[in-house]
């Protein structure tokens, strides 16, 4: 059930049964007209008097806002006498976002668990569990082959990746193995720092949304 079916779902049970008081309620339904107008007439009366007593409260509770020490309205005060972002402001800040999703990818995908992120991203599309445009930021939907592309570029990307990943996991066996060399160790130090850069410079031309591989930073 969705959010307008919520709003507009009809309530039943006793919530739903007349007012035992209400006059309408205690009307035998056998009497006459006139009967029936006054019942009416003095719920109609009930109703009135019940929505100014609301619109009182109301009033009541609003004179209360701009008063209260409640840390919701202290926020909400400080917010409404924030300004605006101008549109440059809103256009630098984009910018940075993008920058720092971008620094946050490099990161990840330099690590081992960003190619396990990688290699399950590669199976949801290669079984249909998740098409291009979830996993791609900026991707449209509208052109099928453009989409296959896009798909093909970055399943053969991954593969990259994992060959890379096979040569790393060898150097990370040898220095494991190697003790007083330290010029070695630098060595195979420095060849899996390079190797890592290369494996995230792979993806540098794709904005991967931050569910899936991002999350492998967590």
């Amino acid at each position: 059930m969705d959010c307008n079916d919520a709003d507009f779902e009809m309530e039943t049970g006793k919530d739903s049964a007349l007012d035992p008081d209400d006059p309408i309620a205690q009307s035998s339904g056998d009497g006459d007209v006139d009967e029936w107008e006054f019942a009416l007439g003095k719920t109609e009366r009930r109703i009135s008097d019940d929505r100014r007593t609301g619109r009182d409260r109301r009033r009541s509770d609003g004179g209360r806002v701009g008063t209260s020490n409640d840390p919701m309205n202290i926020y909400l005060r400080e917010m409404g006498s924030q300004s605006l972002l101008s549109h440059e402001e809103e256009v630098e800040l984009a910018r940075l976002i993008e920058e720092g999703e971008a620094r946050i990818q490099k990161a990840v995908l330099r690590v081992t668990p960003g190619i396990t992120a990688l290699n399950d991203l590669a199976d949801r599309l290669l079984s249909g569990k998740a098409r291009i445009a979830s996993v791609l930021r900026g991707v449209s939907e509208k052109d099928d082959q453009a989409l296959q592309e896009i798909t093909d570029g970055l399943l053969a990307r991954i593969d990259q990746a994992n060959a890379l990943d096979d040569r790393r996991l060898a150097l990370f066996k040898q220095l494991k193995h190697l003790t007083g060399n330290a010029e070695e160790e630098k060595r195979l130090q420095n060849e899996i720092q390079t190797i890592s850069e290369e494996i995230s410079d792979l993806f540098a031309d794709y904005r991967l949304c931050s569910r899936g591989v991002l999350s492998a930073g967590n």
